[in-house]
């Protein structure tokens, strides 16, 4: 895969066409902020845009190679060092300039477009092209490596939404040693679960080691992903590994691809083999029991991604239709089978009401986020879209290439096919309540997508004729650079800093959460742990009794689908008083409408959650900064005194 020739007059003209875009999404994710920076965003907008006219070519201009000058790998070597120094400026500096997502990708677009064009005005064959998308991809990479660091600390107290939730249903597996107790394994995510289990196995009770061992598994695992799709392709493809590797490294966190479903992808790429059948039904017997233990959604992906490498590596030739497609429908069936059953035994396994699993069944659908909305600010329709595009656009150009007389037509419908099942089904999950705040639920689309299209057009695949070759792949440089913008693009959906601080402030107010828990405690009292689970998981607190039942995650779980039975019975425990106090999150009860993110699932967590809780228990006692909260039966009105007593006499201190 060649880039084609461009002048540096296109590369000027490309050049300030994507600033124009990098403006207009500024302009677009700070809209309801118009200080002065806004308005010299619109300055830039329209500056870029009449830009991009001047610089616009008439006629095509030959490229003149030049001898390089001396210094060209060293002056790639500094351009890439400026690109890591901004990254950790991103990181580490607490001003303005760096602190939204829309202005750090700007500043780092700008950065690496001037010093490719530098690059190429000093001579050599390599386009500016190429080195835009190599800095980007390398200040792609280390942006979405570093967005890790705030996550590895040793703070006590959840560092999200789910994060406890996580370490506890993964202790599951090991309750009886943790809880002295046997508790029901997860609902949610069970391959999720078994891998966040490992550190218990070596009884590490430090929550550090577990947040260093769950960022080792994203990055490793994406890593290894990416890796096997770079093995595929880097025979086809006339760029560094390296350049390919960081490409597929950002691709599938744009999704993102959540880390427990990529082993899926990676035991196919190692076992498709296809003149080795034993070797590639053991591989697909792993992979699809693993899908079985992962999403309901991922049950056939398995033997569909072998079956998208079967098309791409097998010609039909002169094969009889009906034994050319009998290995991938006995794949499909027998994968798929097999996933059902793995999940079917582990829903007996799990000691779980069956009832509760496949929850989102029963949730609502909002369709208003397909389009722009604040939970998901692209929207999951453009989102997808704009996911898609640039590897679209090189798969259209490869078939004007002919393509299309390289493959057979039912080679071609059979990847089109999987894909628009697996798009439309992505779609339609990411409307239900608890989805849509990213492109997560499209995963298996994406993976596949990526998988087919970028062999289609690298060239990595058998074409239908014996004699005949793969066509080789000049392709559009604008598009390659486009296709190595948008993974970057993805992966500044956030804006972080590295604080180092936080642990040693959390780990006091942990202190001053464990006197008040010891009040409780001395009065024989139980307190079921809402939220900040893991407490109880790694032995941070006094250990009460574990009330297995109400966890934040299930609860969520069952108030978004409206299980009522479930919910009575939540009621009912608060109501009988049995439980002397409630550890939770803010108590934040106001309601919330579309224009706020996640607005529907405020409004289930306040309905379901809080509100019966605020009927039968009273806040008295609150750390971090309110963000934790500890309830007390209203009936318990001494010990309620003596709470609030106490954190009078912290907050005078």
């Amino acid at each position: 895969m060649k880039l084609q020739p461009a002048s540096n007059p296109n590369y000027l003209r490309d050049f300030f066409l994507i600033e124009a875009g990098m403006a207009g999404w500024f302009l677009f994710d700070n809209i309801h902020q118009r200080d002065k920076l806004f308005f010299a965003f619109v300055g830039l907008f329209f500056l870029s845009l009449l830009l991009m006219a001047l610089f616009w070519p008439k006629k095509k201009q030959p490229v003149n190679q030049i001898k390089p000058k001396k210094g060209l790998k060293a002056a790639f070597f500094l351009s890439a060092l400026l690109i890591t120094l901004l990254i950790l400026a991103f990181f580490l500096l607490k001003v303005d300039l760096f602190a939204g997502r829309s202005l750090r990708l700007f500043i780092l677009v700008s950065l690496a477009g001037l010093l490719s064009f530098l690059l190429a005005a000093l001579g050599g064959k390599t386009s500016p092209y190429l080195y835009f998308a190599g800095l980007l991809l390398w200040g792609g990479f280390l942006y979405r490596v570093g967005v890790f660091v705030p996550q590895v600390q040793a703070n006590p107290f959840a560092l999200g939404w789910s994060e406890g939730s996580r370490y506890y249903s993964a202790s599951a597996y090991f309750a009886q040693e943790i809880y002295g107790m046997k508790i029901p394994l997860s609902v949610l995510d069970p391959s999720r679960g078994l891998l966040q289990a490992i550190p218990f196995m070596i009884k590490s009770n430090a929550i550090l080691f577990h947040r260093l061992w769950l960022a080792g598994l994203w990055l490793g695992l994406t890593a290894w992903a990416a890796w096997l799709f770079v093995e595929r392709l880097r025979t086809k493809v006339e760029l560094k590994p390296v350049w390919l590797f960081f490409y597929f490294f950002l691709f599938f966190f744009q999704g993102a691809i959540y880390f427990h479903l990529l082993p899926v992808l990676i035991l196919v790429l190692l076992g498709f083999k296809p003149s080795q059948p034993l070797h590639l039904w053991f591989f697909l017997i792993l992979a699809s029991i693993w899908a079985g233990l992962s999403r309901i959604n991922w049950l056939p992906v398995p033997a569909l991604m072998m079956t998208i490498l079967y098309l791409l590596d097998v010609p039909l030739r002169k094969n009889a239709l009906a034994g050319y497609l009998s290995k991938p429908a006995l794949w499909v069936l027998v994968g798929t089978g097999l996933a059902f059953l793995s999940k079917r035994a582990y829903v007996a396994l799990s000691g779980e009401n069956p009832a509760f699993f496949d929850s989102a069944f029963s949730s609502s659908l909002l369709w208003n986020r397909l389009l722009p909305n604040p939970t998901f600010v692209p929207g999951i329709i453009p989102g997808i879209l704009l996911l898609c595009l640039p590897l679209l656009a090189l798969l259209v150009y490869r078939f004007g290439q002919g393509l299309k007389h390289q493959l057979h037509p039912l080679r071609l419908l059979g990847m089109a096919a999987i894909l628009f099942v697996f798009f439309l089904g992505g779609v339609v999950v990411s409307t239900k309540i608890g989805g849509g705040g990213d492109l997560h639920n499209l995963d298996a689309f994406i993976v596949l997508f990526g998988l087919s299209v970028s062999n289609l057009v690298a060239g990595a695949f058998i074409p239908e004729n014996a004699v005949q070759k793969t066509i080789p792949a000049a392709l559009p440089a604008f598009w390659l650079l486009a296709a190595a913008l948008l993974p970057v693009f993805f992966a500044f959906q956030t804006a972080p800093q590295w604080r180092f601080d936080s642990s040693s402030n959390a780990s006091s107010e942990l202190g001053k959460l464990n006197r008040a828990l010891q009040l409780v405690e001395q009065k024989g009292g139980s307190v079921l742990f809402i939220s900040n689970r893991q407490l109880q998981t790694f032995h941070l607190v006094p250990q009460f009794t574990l009330i297995p039942q109400y966890e934040k995650d299930f609860l969520m779980e069952m108030a978004m689908a409206k299980n009522t039975a479930y919910l009575q019975s939540f009621r009912s425990d608060l109501k009988s008083g049995q439980i002397t106090a409630v550890l939770v999150d803010q108590l934040n009860t106001a309601h919330q409408d579309s224009s706020h993110s996640f607005g529907e699932e405020n409004n289930a967590w306040v309905d379901e959650v809080l509100l019966p809780l605020l009927e039968y228990y009273e806040p008295a006692y609150s750390v971090n900064e309110g963000n934790v909260n500890l309830l007390v039966n209203k009936n318990a009105p001494g010990l309620i005194e003596a709470l609030k007593t106490l954190q009078n006499g912290s907050k005078a201190q």
